[in-house]
């Protein structure tokens, strides 16, 4: 059984494939079948195809099963001894059809158009692009009549999908090549910075620090280990709520699993900042050890605000533009303790 898979369509050359298989000797044998497993073109081009079908010698052996059910086409690559795969006015895409026969064993012919030219010639029958029905006939003859050499070919076929068409050497593959696009945007932050200062020494205009680097960190991010808990700590510094600021401590101390806490302080530009002083001033000791600085918020960081307290609404909705999630101080208390795997003693 001759099999082709995929709808019919001029591009596939299905005409060229029933003309090819009339005139070889598997039109003669009665156990022969040739079969279109897909749907019908609809079109002029299926109408044609059909007229050719019914008028021909061996009509009840040529048939389009039209659509089927996923079952039904592996069952059809199962059962099939051969799979012809045509194209032509290929935009260069990759053929499922081929790889499916292909992973199936089937002995296979195709044509070198589009990415088809790329199969090992040990691993199919490749006619040329702008082949003649006389080659597709006597492809067709010579697998009919050479049963070894669909073995060879089966074989080739399922060493090729299994070493060159394995999912996971795909991903690889995949994950390899964004690497090497990615890898140099890396560098470029380098080369960005050398240039911002030959620009400076060279008298350009006065640049807004802050504003460039917080531009930086949103195009060049690097990876993040956790996703950060920024807590809005101006509250609890105006109030001096010990039991807050207790909570805070035990927090920062033993962070629930896969996340940093953050203390964040409002600036007067609008703007969240890092509140580092603040924080080793909580931990007992010396604030003068970092400085603060611009948050670098991520998709799914959380921010959390005390209760009843006002909050910066300009920096608040600053992070929210970046994906920022906001919670309440008490609704994350009480998720804290479901995040931790285990119970954290709190620090003397």
């Amino acid at each position: 059984m001759v099999c082709s898979f995929g709808f019919t369509a001029p591009t596939k050359l299905n005409i060229e494939l029933v003309d090819a298989w009339l005139a070889s000797p598997l039109a003669n044998n009665d156990r022969c079948y040739l079969v279109f497993v897909g749907g019908a073109d609809p079109n002029e081009y299926g109408a044609e195809l059909e007229k050719k079908i019914r008028s021909s010698s061996a009509a009840d052996r040529i048939r389009i099963t039209g659509f089927v059910t996923q079952n039904d086409f592996r069952g059809y690559l199962q059962a099939a001894d051969v799979a012809v795969q045509l194209r032509t006015m290929s935009r260069g895409e990759t053929s499922a059809a081929v790889l499916d026969a292909l992973n199936h064993g089937l002995a296979t012919i195709v044509n070198a158009n589009g990415s088809m030219a790329d199969l090992p010639d040990d691993v199919v029958i490749k006619l040329p692009d702008d082949f003649d029905n006389a080659a597709l006939r006597d492809a067709l003859a010579l697998l009919y009549q050479d049963e070894a050499l669909r073995a060879k070919l089966s074989a080739a076929a399922r060493t090729l999908m299994t070493e060159y068409h394995q999912p996971r050497r795909c991903a690889d593959a995949y994950a390899r090549t964004i690497e090497e696009f990615y890898l140099p945007v890396q560098g470029s932050q380098r080369q960005l910075m050398s240039s911002l200062g030959r620009y400076m020494a060279d008298g350009g205009n006065v640049i807004n620090e802050e504003a460039l680097g917080q531009t930086l960190a949103w195009n060049l991010s690097a990876p993040q280990p956790a996703k950060q808990v920024f807590i809005d700590v101006v509250a609890l510094g105006e109030r001096g709520a010990e039991v807050d600021r207790d909570a805070l401590r035990d927090c920062l101390l033993a962070p629930p699993v896969g996340w940093r806490i953050e203390p964040v302080i409002a600036s007067g530009e609008g703007m969240y900042s890092y509140a580092r002083q603040f924080t080793l001033e909580l931990l007992g000791c010396p604030k003068n050890m970092l400085c603060d600085e611009p948050v670098d918020a991520r998709v799914g960081d959380i921010l959390i605000f005390a209760d009843g307290m006002p909050s910066s609404e300009s920096a608040k909705r600053h992070l929210l533009w970046q994906g920022v999630t906001e919670l309440a101080w008490s609704d994350w208390l009480a998720a804290a303790g479901v995040l931790n795997e285990a119970p954290h003693e709190s620090s003397p």
